[in-house]
């Protein structure tokens, strides 16, 4: 048995301090985007404080709605498949 928790953030930004990765959301394993949702958080943040240079707080504003949207679809699409796995691996032959 494994424990699986699941973490997700309202706010990745407040004031200038951003959270990325998995300090920000926590995607199940069944998902195997961890790593990914790291570097796309932090990509995504180079472009949009590229985008706006002159409005840092907006940049940070927006990149948040994205990236927390990003984190709920992985939260979302983890639990599917870890429901899928867990309540459906039983009716499977071994031998299949």
């Amino acid at each position: 048995m494994q424990v699986i928790r699941d973490l997700i953030v309202d706010e990745m930004v407040v004031k200038r301090v951003i959270l990325l990765g998995d300090a920000a959301a926590i995607p199940r394993p069944h998902t195997a985007a961890s790593t990914a949702k790291a570097a796309t958080n932090a990509l995504a943040l180079s472009d949009a404080l590229r985008a706006s240079p002159p409005d840092i707080d907006q940049a940070l504003k927006e990149w948040q709605v994205s990236q927390v949207a990003f984190a709920r679809r992985l939260h979302r699409d983890g639990r599917e498949i870890g429901n899928h796995l867990m309540f459906n691996a039983a009716s499977v032959p071994l031998d299949a």
